[in-house]
């Protein structure tokens, strides 16, 4: 797999679509206005390896995991503790850079990054009303995890009731 050229003056802007589904790339490329660079893979891995290189200024996002014992990333949710749980967009954004390897603290910043694509924390009210409604969710799946705050740092995933 090559990595993403480096974009030039006149297309500065390259689009990434990940799925496994060839329809749904070949109706998300559809979707692209004309001159800005797509890249279609199947895979996460390959999307990786695409910005791994840091080619075209892209670099590769802060790698997460997507499971943990007694939590397991699923497409519209995730299963906790046996349960099924639906979440938002958002809150699988959230549980998704939390699954990093126990003891990793995220910051503000950092969640603001990767759930919403900003570094405009602001308040950080927007991060704090998802997190209400993630811990609560958890919960009332009996999760074996919980979301810790640490202060002055942001937040971690932790084994608990």
């Amino acid at each position: 797999m090559h990595p993403l050229p480096h974009p030039d003056a006149a297309s500065a802007t390259i689009v990434l679509i990940v799925s496994s589904d060839a329809g749904e790339r070949d109706r998300l490329r559809r979707c692209v206005p004309p001159g800005v660079a797509v890249h279609c893979v199947a895979t996460e891995g390959e999307a990786l390896e695409k910005l791994g290189s840091g080619a075209g200024g892209v670099t590769a996002a802060r790698p997460v995991a997507t499971s943990r014992p007694g939590v397991q990333l699923l497409p519209d949710g995730a299963l906790v503790a046996g349960n099924l749980v639906r979440l938002t967009p958002l809150e699988h954004a959230m549980l998704r850079c939390l699954l990093t390897p126990t003891g990793s603290v995220w910051s503000l910043l950092a969640l603001s990054e990767q759930v919403w694509g900003t570094s405009f924390v602001g308040n950080g009210s927007q991060v704090r009303a998802v997190l209400k409604r993630l811990r609560r969710k958890l919960l009332m799946a009996d999760a074996n995890v919980q979301i810790e705050a640490v202060r002055g740092r942001g937040l971690r995933l932790i084994d608990g009731p």
